[in-house]
């Protein structure tokens, strides 16, 4: 699969270089790098136009005026991305990938593309500048697969509210990030639940980045113009408007998180699991049934 990454950038001068970093260092390269300078304000503005503007590695975008929603600022980068990209990852500038990041997302899509996937994302470890490393964003053991925003708010609420190490189908994000009105600040939420109404997201249980507990935002202007609750309200009015009858339960985006629950992949959307079995049986039966086949000309062509 083509994978591209999304870099949206707001200041995060100390920490945006060793981020671009992690992300040249993949062991299984990017279709492509797309690094989004949202006009900061810290001195790396100036720092980013001379670094990249002629690299051949990262390709540069600045919008032509400051963005001041999040919704905004991933809409203008993911617009940008290339249209061969398969999936796009949206990442922060201050995210620090393992260098088996792709790698292992790519396996996983490989592994789960008879059910499209809409949304793939890892845990990572939460860590703070003076803290260091002090968590896990989620406790789950196993994969899961879920679809509908009722699966969304039960299992997967917790770990994939945030855009950092989540990969994306690219037709689904760059048609979901144009809906910059009903998506402002609570835009990584809202992708999220879109996906899982319109298809399948999966969660892929290794830790593969380290997430960066912002200060500020890494992507829009420091006014706050916009609310996370303001946000549902606009997303359940969408909701109504596309005929869903669905009402959502966490308006508040408080990431709520269970340390003690550990869901058994058998037990999250079995109608997907058991598709994804039978058509996995279906494919070896084929396979074996060619085996034999051409075995029996081999033998038939020897006996005569």
């Amino acid at each position: 699969m083509k994978i591209s990454i999304v870099i949206t950038k707001r200041n995060y001068r100390e920490y945006y270089q060793a981020a671009i970093d992690s992300f040249l260092a993949q062991t299984e390269k990017p279709f492509e790098i797309l690094l989004s300078e949202n006009h900061s304000t810290d001195g790396s503005f100036d720092e980013v136009i001379e670094k990249f503007s002629s690299s051949s590695k990262v390709r540069l975008i600045v919008p032509p005026t400051p963005l001041d929603t999040h919704a905004k600022s991933v809409a203008f980068a993911v617009s940008n991305a290339s249209a061969e990209a398969d999936y796009i990852c949206i990442a922060a500038a201050d995210d620090y990938w393992k260098p088996n990041f792709i790698k292992e997302m790519n396996k996983a899509l490989e592994y789960y593309k008879l059910l499209k996937p809409k949304l793939l994302y890892c845990d990572r470890f939460l860590f703070d500048a003076k803290m260091g490393v002090f968590g896990c964003s989620a406790s789950f053991k196993k994969p899961m697969v879920s679809s509908g925003l009722e699966a969304f708010e039960r299992y997967s609420a917790s770990i994939a509210y945030n855009i950092s190490g989540a990969v994306w189908e690219s037709k689904f994000i760059k048609s979901t990030v144009k809906n910059v009105e009903w998506s402002g600040d609570a835009a990584d939420w809202i992708y999220s639940m879109e996906a899982a109404r319109k298809g399948v997201i999966i969660y892929y249980p290794k830790i593969l980045l380290y997430y960066r507990i912002h200060r500020s935002s890494t992507s829009r202007t420091d006014i706050k113009v916009d609310t996370y609750e303001k946000s549902m309200l606009l997303y359940q009015k969408h909701l109504e408007k596309d005929n869903s009858e669905y009402t959502l339960k966490h308006r508040n985006l408080a990431p709520h998180h269970n340390d003690s629950f550990s869901p058994d992949i058998d037990t999250i959307s079995a109608a997907y699991q058991n598709r994804f079995r039978k058509m996995q049986l279906l494919v070896g039966r084929l396979g074996l049934s060619f085996f034999l086949i051409k075995f029996f000309n081999i033998l038939t062509r020897k006996s005569s």
